[in-house]
């Protein structure tokens, strides 16, 4: 069972408390005003000291789950991480938003070590982030007990489950930590894992007063597609030059790699590989060029990308068919991070296949395993030769049960359209008897097409009556027809056998006429990608306004030596270039600037977009920028009178705009040029006449002792601050 009653530590603190410090907590440091579904209830669950297990999808926000507890917790908090990349990403980012973490692993040097030991003794640190070799340790074990420790996060914890797509040793001797530690909470977390892993990691982990949260596996953001096989790279330099963006090519070997990489490169679409061949600074160069957004393009074997946290990965395209539907939803996780619109494209070959189920068959691990690697690998062959819902697939897989369309992958946006193929069937069935069940896919297709390859004919497989007969349809057609044929159940692959198709027992009642067979026509999917054009004028601008922002990131990310997503992801960068913002005061509506961000890139920001608008096409932009024109000289050392004069404008709309410019925390020497007694003097006025808008009976009700425009920044000071 996943939930284990038992007593936990009561720390005093209530519900709502807990509530209204995080969401605090999620405004001043991320810049978020709201939780996204799922995490409040996790982050009260732990911080009043219970342990859970968290599945959640990548891009979901599974680390604020932990994040945020660890700021409220008075000691330290450690997660437990695989990876050093994934360490120093979150580290990375935790200290571009003002939290102090930091990483401890085989890498960390002798002054690091000291330092961390140092900033825990303090108590100044807050995260500390370790690899499971580390925490596994007899010295580190011993170090815990010796501090303040409140909290331990486990991360990617599908790694302690054999059921899991990526099983590691060392993660299951954390069960053995949640023994030492019994009054501490531990939160584990991953984001995919079905029924018989949850299960195992709660067990594995010996977590205690346990609760599953399960947010919903679907990716809304992500489109799925399926493709045959054929052509792979036309079709991958099509999809890219409509589809443009960083981008992932997963390949099942390291030759695969290489050779699509430089397939692109020679098409003029510049790509690098990386594959565990290379040498740990080969892999360390492209890596970092990726990240840093100084190349696009990656095509990698399936451990590339773990451990990276790049939230502009626009696509994901899978060569081959993977191994099983975690990794594959993994995999693809790894685009769309910040919620923009983003793709999938998997290649489908029994060819693959056939490979994949060789691997496991030939692997030395236990009989058990390979059934259920082998069984995971046919749910993966179910995907691809899914013709309703593909997101249904995936989600039933993990039991999340739903028959609702998803409305975001291809056969849900194009469906696919059904004819009688009952004379096609005949046609590859009858092909397969006469040869005497010697055909594979591709040699069946050359039959029905009529080729006179050397191999069709020196087997005689020319002279068999249905030789030619299918010369109508395509080898893409072909190749689609048959394999909803096997998918269907009427013929299947012999793969001892060389892979050559056999009949079975659906197929005789085809051949004589007594089954009808409903086929697919799925050519309209072939259809070559179109970039959307953009045409309005707004929509111009926009992309303007995101293109130099993007410039400046990827400035600022080099000066910084950090990659451009750590100083602000695209969605943010996509809202600023929506909104526009023209004063500081607007930035803090901006999704994904907190305070730290705001004091550190606010006036560069608005530096940037002001430089890219024109006044003359809003009238809001020429007067914010009327209004910044005034700040600007103020700031300069101008006095009211000279920036009127030098602006050629009346004294008193420069005080207005003084006005409006500290109400908006925009300008703060506003005690320069009006007194805190004339304030006072104002503010009793107005409150006696009822006024707090018009200045002339105020005016009048002072004896005309105070200027109108006086009048004017006392108002401007009442209404910000009494």
């Amino acid at each position: 069972m996943i939930l284990l009653p038992e007593t936990t530590p009561d720390l005093h603190l209530s519900t709502d408390i807990f509530g209204d410090k995080a969401k605090a907590l999620l405004q001043k440091y991320y810049g978020y005003t709201e939780f996204r579904p799922g995490q409040l209830e996790v982050i009260e669950h732990v911080l009043e000291g219970n342990d859970g297990l968290v599945i959640m999808p990548t891009g979901g926000g599974k680390s604020i789950c932990y994040q945020i507890p660890a700021l409220i917790f008075e000691g330290l908090t450690i997660v437990v991480s695989p990876l050093i990349a994934l360490m120093q990403d979150q580290v990375s980012s935790l200290i571009s938003i003002g939290i102090e973490a930091a990483a401890l692993n085989s890498h960390s040097s002798a002054d690091e070590i000291r330092d961390i030991n140092s900033r825990i003794q303090d108590k100044t640190l807050k995260l500390l982030y370790v690899s499971p070799e580390r925490i596994n340790s007899p010295g580190f074990r011993s170090f815990l007990k010796t501090i303040d420790l409140s909290f331990v996060a486990v991360d990617e914890s599908h790694c302690v489950s054999i059921w899991g797509n990526d099983f590691r040793p060392d993660y299951v001797q954390l069960g053995s930590l949640r023994e030492e530690l019994p009054h501490i909470p531990f939160l584990a977390l991953t984001a995919t894992a079905d029924l018989a892993t949850q299960e195992d990691i709660a067990n594995q982990l010996r977590l205690k007063s346990s609760k599953l949260f399960l947010s919903s596996f679907e990716r809304k953001n992500i489109t799925m597609k399926v493709a045959q096989g054929l052509d792979r790279l036309g079709q991958i330099v099509r999809f890219v030059k409509a589809n443009p963006g960083s981008g992932i090519v997963y390949c099942l070997s390291k030759k695969s790699t290489e050779q699509v990489a430089e397939g692109l490169s020679k098409r003029n679409i510049k790509a690098l590989y990386y594959h565990a061949g290379m040498s740990a600074e080969e892999r360390r160069i492209v890596q970092q060029k990726f990240i840093s957004d100084e190349v696009e393009i990656i095509c990698a074997t399936i451990a590339f990308g773990m451990g990276i946290d790049k939230s502009n990965i626009r696509w994901v395209i899978h060569y081959n068919l993977p191994k099983n539907i975690e990794g594959f939803y993994q995999e693809i996780g790894r685009s769309g991070r910040d919620g923009l619109p983003s793709k999938s494209l998997l290649f489908f070959s029994y060819n693959d296949y056939n490979v994949l189920s060789d691997f496991i068959q030939k692997s030395e691990a236990g009989e058990d395993f390979k059934r259920v690697q082998e069984e995971k690998l046919d749910r993966m062959l179910e995907f691809a030769n899914a013709q309703g819902c593909r997101t249904n697939v995936i989600l039933n897989y993990f039991g999340e049960f739903r028959d609702k369309n998803c409305g975001h992958c291809d056969n849900c946006l194009d469906p696919p359209k059904s004819f009688d193929g009952t004379k096609i069937t005949q046609m590859a069935l009858s092909a397969v008897v006469r040869s005497g069940e010697k055909l594979t896919i591709q040699l069946l297709i050359d039959v029905l097409r009529g080729s006179h390859k050397k191999e069709i004919v020196d087997a005689g497989f020319d002279q068999i009556k249905t030789f030619g007969v299918g010369r109508e349809h395509t080898e893409f057609q072909w190749r689609d027809f048959i394999v909803q044929m096997i998918h269907k159940g009427y013929l299947r692959i012999d793969f001892v056998n060389q892979s050559v198709l056999r009949q079975t027992p659906l197929s005789e009642g085809v051949l004589f006429g007594q089954t009808k067979v409903q086929l697919v026509h799925f050519s309209d999917r072939a259809k070559e990608e179109k970039p959307v054009k953009v045409v309005s004028k707004r929509n111009e601008l926009e992309e303007k306004v995101f293109e130099k922002l993007k410039s400046w990131r990827l400035e600022m990310a080099r000066s910084e030596g950090v990659p451009p997503y750590i100083i602000f992801n695209d969605n943010t960068l996509k809202a600023l270039a929506t909104e526009r913002p023209i004063f500081l005061f607007e930035l803090e509506d901006i999704t994904g600037i907190g305070e730290v961000k705001l004091k550190k890139y606010g006036e560069e920001l608005i530096e940037v977009i002001n430089s890219t608008l024109d006044p003359k096409e809003h009238k809001s932009v020429k007067q914010g920028l009327t209004y910044l024109e005034t700040k600007k000289l103020l700031q300069s050392g101008k006095s009211p009178d000279e920036v009127a004069a030098i602006r050629n404008l009346g004294l008193s709309t420069i005080y207005s705009h003084i006005g409006y410019l500290y109400e908006k925390n925009e300008f703060d020497k506003i005690f320069d040029l009006v007194t805190h007694d004339e304030v006072e003097r104002v503010h009793k006025s107005a409150s006696k006449l009822g006024e707090f808008v018009k200045t002339s009976p105020i005016y009048e009700d002072l004896n005309e002792e105070i200027s109108y425009e006086k009048i004017r920044l006392a108002l401007s000071v009442i209404k910000k601050d009494f």
